[in-house]
């Protein structure tokens, strides 16, 4: 596995951006690893190329409080849509949420496109399902598989 440095150098090197997840496992410490790795990301990654996505709402506040909004995106993980999502986006000053796909209605989709909020919904990993979630205004897949869309869209070519 690849050192944060390394990777940031990668993503450098192939003009990438990321969107780059905060797992807070249970009794460690979110403030620990938001000044350990965001000062190198901010450092290494312009503005518009760098989103953080976390479940864990303390580690998102801490990375508020060390970067404004138009220095640092920040995403909002969430398995359901909680019913307080755009108090949470307005108070964390959200670039966008990240629901699971298969939790997503079209409703709610609309609805967080309406407030102005990206959309980006994990873990979809098959493409030919997640199709009509791009008509509800979805910005894009988190995936793991990468190349099953690459094929989807190879043999979907207009």
């Amino acid at each position: 596995m690849a050192s944060l440095s390394a990777m940031l150098d990668l993503l450098n090197a192939l003009e990438m951006g990321v969107n780059m997840e905060l797992k807070v496992n249970k009794g460690h410490d979110p403030r620990l690893l938001v000044e350990t790795c965001l000062p190198l990301m901010l450092a290494e990654l312009p503005p518009e190329r760098l989103i953080i996505s976390s479940f864990n709402q303390q580690a998102l506040q801490i990375c508020r409080e060390q970067a404004d909004a138009q220095a640092l995106a920040l995403g909002i993980l969430c398995d359901v849509l909680p019913a307080d999502w755009q108090a949470q986006c307005q108070h964390l000053e959200a670039f966008s949420l990240h629901p699971s796909w298969t939790r997503l209605k079209r409703a709610q989709a609309e609805a967080i496109k309406q407030a102005g909020y990206a959309l980006l919904c994990y873990t979809v990993n098959d493409p030919s399902a997640f199709e009509p979630y791009w008509h509800w205004g979805v910005d894009s897949a988190i995936t793991d598989q990468p190349e099953a869309f690459q094929r989807y869209l190879d043999n979907h070519a207009d």
